[in-house]
């Protein structure tokens, strides 16, 4: 199971990434717990930790690296430990894209993949090669967003008043695959009034800022006729690209993660 999460952003039009000025480059953990299940599931708790690191790489991209560790007890059987550890590249222009991810079940490698995606310009389509767990060349579609530009987008809706967005997103995680994005955005949040720790001081820088309360749903690209997405997440967005009271329905269950650790890393220098 892979968690889509892009909680982050970049102004497309900049060259730099010192021009970005959406997002601080940051480390966020989030402690997990189930947050309820449907009745036909045979799952009795679920609980882990997410953690998720977005820095800057050089003055043209960024690198992202995630990982969900979470232990699933079920009804009846052993438990299951599972780990999922990716590491992305995006080039500022949007330009290219570079995926790996391992899936650790009970700390054995239950698989992996490598793909890279190269076009002409962030709205061209573009020539993608996978090199695991087989070789396989493919084609990503005119217009299909790389997570980063799917989040400045997102920024950009939510800063201006939007409230819905639809889109299609390719982030390497269902391998050649892209997926349809639904996203609602609520009503702004004043700076002090989202929910978070009032006892941990680590959160302090975001206290001071505005948020989005944020609904990502995902389905399957190419079935615009598809009603219940594949599953949804929902979070406050703050404004310099942290996220934080994430919601995740997966439909047989729910998880639920805070915002337990922040740290905030000084931005590069790039005239």
């Amino acid at each position: 199971m892979r968690l889509q999460l892009a909680t982050l952003a970049l102004i497309v039009a900049a060259p730099t990434a010192a021009q970005a000025g959406a997002i601080a480059p940051h480390r966020a953990i989030y402690e997990l717990v189930m947050d309820g299940r449907s009745e036909n599931s045979k799952l009795a708790s679920i609980e882990g930790r997410l953690a998720f690191e977005v820095s800057e790489a050089g003055c043209d991209g960024w690198t992202v690296n995630f990982r969900m560790a979470s232990r699933y007890t079920p009804m009846e059987g052993a438990v299951r430990l599972v780990d999922t550890q990716s590491t992305s590249y995006e080039s500022v222009d949007g330009a290219m894209f570079d995926y790996s991810e391992k899936t650790f079940v009970n700390q054995s490698l239950d698989g992996e993949t490598r793909l890279k995606v190269t076009r002409d310009s962030g709205s061209a389509p573009g020539a993608g090669s996978i090199s695991l767990p087989d070789s396989k060349d493919f084609e990503v579609e005119a217009g299909a967003l790389f997570p980063l530009q799917h989040q400045l987008k997102i920024m950009k809706e939510a800063r201006s008043g939007g409230s819905r967005d639809a889109s299609v997103v390719f982030d390497g995680s269902e391998k050649d695959e892209p997926v349809r994005t639904i996203t609602f955005i609520g009503k702004e949040k004043t700076a002090g009034s989202a929910n978070l720790n009032t006892g941990n001081k680590q959160l302090d820088p975001l206290r001071g800022l505005r948020a989005w309360p944020v609904t990502m749903s995902y389905y399957a690209a190419g079935k615009d006729e598809q009603v219940t997405p594949n599953y949804s997440i929902t979070f406050d967005l703050f404004e310099n690209g942290v996220a934080s009271s994430l919601h995740m329905d997966y439909g047989a269950f729910k998880m639920r993660g805070e915002l337990a650790q922040l740290e905030l890393f000084d931005p590069e220098s790039c005239d």
